[in-house]
Protein backbone atom coordinates (compact mmCIF):
# COMPACT_ATOMS: atom_id res chain seq x y z
CA UNK A 1 0.00 0.00 0.00
CA UNK A 2 2.88 2.78 0.78
CA UNK A 3 4.18 2.27 -2.40
CA UNK A 4 0.37 3.20 -4.09
CA UNK A 5 -0.70 5.46 -1.77
CA UNK A 6 1.83 7.39 0.09
CA UNK A 7 0.76 6.85 4.48
CA UNK A 8 0.53 10.79 5.00
CA UNK A 9 -2.15 11.19 2.22
CA UNK A 10 -4.07 8.07 3.40
CA UNK A 11 -4.25 9.43 7.00
CA UNK A 12 -4.78 12.91 5.40
CA UNK A 13 -8.11 11.66 3.22
CA UNK A 14 -9.41 9.86 6.01
CA UNK A 15 -9.37 12.53 8.76
CA UNK A 16 -11.43 14.90 6.17
CA UNK A 17 -13.75 11.93 5.44
CA UNK A 18 -13.68 11.49 9.20
CA UNK A 19 -14.89 14.75 9.63
CA UNK A 20 -17.87 14.97 7.47
CA UNK A 21 -19.10 11.37 8.48
CA UNK A 22 -18.94 12.66 12.32
CA UNK A 23 -21.02 16.03 11.23
CA UNK A 24 -23.42 13.85 9.53
CA UNK A 25 -23.67 12.03 12.48
CA UNK A 26 -23.85 15.27 14.93
CA UNK A 27 -26.70 16.75 12.76
CA UNK A 28 -28.98 13.68 12.98
CA UNK A 29 -28.07 13.91 16.42
CA UNK A 30 -29.01 17.51 16.74
CA UNK A 31 -32.16 16.77 14.91
CA UNK A 32 -33.30 13.95 16.43
CA UNK A 33 -32.45 16.11 19.86
CA UNK A 34 -34.87 18.90 18.45
CA UNK A 35 -37.83 16.89 17.33
CA UNK A 36 -37.32 15.46 20.52
CA UNK A 37 -37.53 18.77 21.78
CA UNK A 38 -40.30 20.38 19.80
CA UNK A 39 -42.55 17.48 20.88
CA UNK A 40 -41.79 16.60 24.32
CA UNK A 41 -44.05 19.43 25.82
CA UNK A 42 -47.12 17.90 23.55
CA UNK A 43 -49.55 16.07 25.30
CA UNK A 44 -51.38 13.33 24.08
CA UNK A 45 -50.86 10.06 22.18
CA UNK A 46 -50.76 11.15 18.95
CA UNK A 47 -48.20 13.16 19.45
CA UNK A 48 -45.98 10.98 21.24
CA UNK A 49 -46.40 8.27 18.65
CA UNK A 50 -45.30 10.78 16.34
CA UNK A 51 -42.44 11.66 18.22
CA UNK A 52 -41.77 8.17 18.24
CA UNK A 53 -42.28 7.65 14.52
CA UNK A 54 -40.33 11.13 13.76
CA UNK A 55 -37.10 9.58 16.29
CA UNK A 56 -37.13 5.92 14.21
CA UNK A 57 -37.06 7.66 10.63
CA UNK A 58 -34.35 9.83 11.70
CA UNK A 59 -32.77 7.02 13.14
CA UNK A 60 -32.71 5.25 10.46
CA UNK A 61 -32.00 7.92 7.67
CA UNK A 62 -28.83 8.58 10.10
CA UNK A 63 -27.69 4.15 9.35
CA UNK A 64 -28.43 4.43 5.65
CA UNK A 65 -26.54 8.01 5.41
CA UNK A 66 -23.37 6.76 7.21
CA UNK A 67 -23.43 3.43 4.57
CA UNK A 68 -23.84 5.81 1.59
CA UNK A 69 -21.14 7.84 2.94
CA UNK A 70 -18.97 5.51 3.83
CA UNK A 71 -19.60 3.96 0.49
CA UNK A 72 -19.09 7.05 -1.48
CA UNK A 73 -15.80 7.69 0.58
CA UNK A 74 -14.39 4.03 -0.49
CA UNK A 75 -15.10 4.56 -4.02
CA UNK A 76 -14.00 7.91 -4.28
CA UNK A 77 -10.35 6.23 -2.85
CA UNK A 78 -10.74 3.64 -5.70
CA UNK A 79 -11.38 6.14 -8.39
CA UNK A 80 -8.48 8.40 -7.19
CA UNK A 81 -5.80 5.19 -7.03
CA UNK A 82 -6.94 2.58 -9.37
CA UNK A 83 -4.02 0.31 -8.16
CA UNK A 84 -6.02 0.25 -4.66
CA UNK A 85 -7.21 -3.27 -3.95
CA UNK A 86 -9.53 -4.48 -0.94
CA UNK A 87 -7.26 -4.11 1.75
CA UNK A 88 -6.41 -0.75 0.61
CA UNK A 89 -10.11 -0.04 0.75
CA UNK A 90 -10.36 -1.64 4.68
CA UNK A 91 -7.12 0.55 6.36
CA UNK A 92 -8.87 3.63 4.98
CA UNK A 93 -12.40 2.29 6.03
CA UNK A 94 -11.35 1.64 9.90
CA UNK A 95 -9.43 5.10 9.47
CA UNK A 96 -12.28 7.21 8.67
CA UNK A 97 -14.21 5.06 11.31
CA UNK A 98 -11.61 5.94 13.57
CA UNK A 99 -11.81 10.02 13.01
CA UNK A 100 -15.76 10.06 12.77
CA UNK A 101 -15.72 8.09 16.40
CA UNK A 102 -13.30 10.87 18.14
CA UNK A 103 -15.49 13.53 16.32
CA UNK A 104 -18.99 12.47 17.52
CA UNK A 105 -17.39 11.66 20.98
CA UNK A 106 -16.27 15.36 21.48
CA UNK A 107 -19.42 16.40 20.67
CA UNK A 108 -21.46 14.19 23.35
CA UNK A 109 -18.93 14.72 25.82
CA UNK A 110 -19.39 18.63 24.76
CA UNK A 111 -22.95 17.90 25.57
CA UNK A 112 -22.64 16.02 28.84
CA UNK A 113 -20.30 18.68 30.14
CA UNK A 114 -20.78 22.06 28.97
CA UNK A 115 -24.58 21.97 26.92
CA UNK A 116 -26.85 20.26 28.93
CA UNK A 117 -25.24 19.13 32.33
CA UNK A 118 -28.08 19.84 34.14
CA UNK A 119 -30.36 17.13 31.97
CA UNK A 120 -28.09 14.38 32.96
CA UNK A 121 -27.53 15.06 36.43
CA UNK A 122 -31.68 15.06 36.69
CA UNK A 123 -32.04 11.86 34.56
CA UNK A 124 -29.25 9.86 36.65
CA UNK A 125 -31.25 11.70 39.74
CA UNK A 126 -34.53 10.50 38.83
CA UNK A 127 -33.31 6.93 37.78
CA UNK A 128 -31.30 6.87 41.01
CA UNK A 129 -34.80 7.75 42.90
CA UNK A 130 -36.71 5.06 40.85
CA UNK A 131 -34.41 2.19 41.74
CA UNK A 132 -33.63 3.07 45.47
CA UNK A 133 -35.92 0.73 47.14
CA UNK A 134 -34.57 -2.06 45.16
CA UNK A 135 -30.97 -0.71 46.34
CA UNK A 136 -29.01 -1.25 49.57
CA UNK A 137 -26.64 1.68 50.96
CA UNK A 138 -23.78 0.29 49.46
CA UNK A 139 -24.96 -0.25 46.22
CA UNK A 140 -26.19 3.44 46.53
CA UNK A 141 -23.14 4.97 47.35
CA UNK A 142 -21.47 3.23 44.40
CA UNK A 143 -23.84 4.83 42.56
CA UNK A 144 -23.21 8.28 43.79
CA UNK A 145 -19.47 7.71 43.27
CA UNK A 146 -19.86 6.57 39.52
CA UNK A 147 -22.43 9.55 38.84
CA UNK A 148 -19.69 11.57 38.96
CA UNK A 149 -17.09 9.61 36.24
CA UNK A 150 -20.21 9.28 34.06
CA UNK A 151 -18.72 11.31 31.22
CA UNK A 152 -15.97 8.98 31.20
CA UNK A 153 -18.14 5.65 30.80
CA UNK A 154 -19.79 7.76 28.28
CA UNK A 155 -16.74 8.47 26.42
CA UNK A 156 -15.23 5.26 26.26
CA UNK A 157 -18.67 3.42 25.22
CA UNK A 158 -19.80 6.02 22.37
CA UNK A 159 -16.11 5.65 21.29
CA UNK A 160 -16.41 2.04 21.04
CA UNK A 161 -19.82 1.62 19.84
CA UNK A 162 -18.72 3.58 16.97
CA UNK A 163 -15.63 2.41 15.93
CA UNK A 164 -16.50 -0.94 16.05
CA UNK A 165 -19.56 -0.53 14.07
CA UNK A 166 -17.69 1.48 11.81
CA UNK A 167 -15.07 -1.09 11.79
CA UNK A 168 -17.75 -3.74 11.20
CA UNK A 169 -19.04 -1.34 8.20
CA UNK A 170 -15.71 -1.07 6.61
CA UNK A 171 -14.66 -4.37 6.45
CA UNK A 172 -18.36 -5.44 5.11
CA UNK A 173 -18.12 -2.49 2.07
CA UNK A 174 -14.18 -3.12 1.41
CA UNK A 175 -14.89 -6.64 -0.15
CA UNK A 176 -16.47 -5.46 -3.29
CA UNK A 177 -14.49 -2.26 -3.42
CA UNK A 178 -12.60 -2.29 -5.93
CA UNK A 179 -14.46 -5.16 -7.51
CA UNK A 180 -12.72 -8.42 -6.85
CA UNK A 181 -10.81 -9.18 -10.20
CA UNK A 182 -9.76 -12.91 -10.03
CA UNK A 183 -7.05 -12.38 -13.22
CA UNK A 184 -5.56 -9.52 -11.06
CA UNK A 185 -2.36 -10.10 -8.84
Amino acid sequence: MDEIIPRSLLWNKAGKSGFLLGIMTIAFMLASSLSGTLLGGAEGFGSRMLGNFLGILLWVAKIVSCILLMRYFLKRLVAEYPAADNADTLKYGIRIALFSSLIVVAYNIADVLLIHPDMYADSIRQMMEQFSSMMDSNTLEMMEKMTGRMPVYVFFVLFLYNFVWGWILSIILSRNIPSRDPFRR
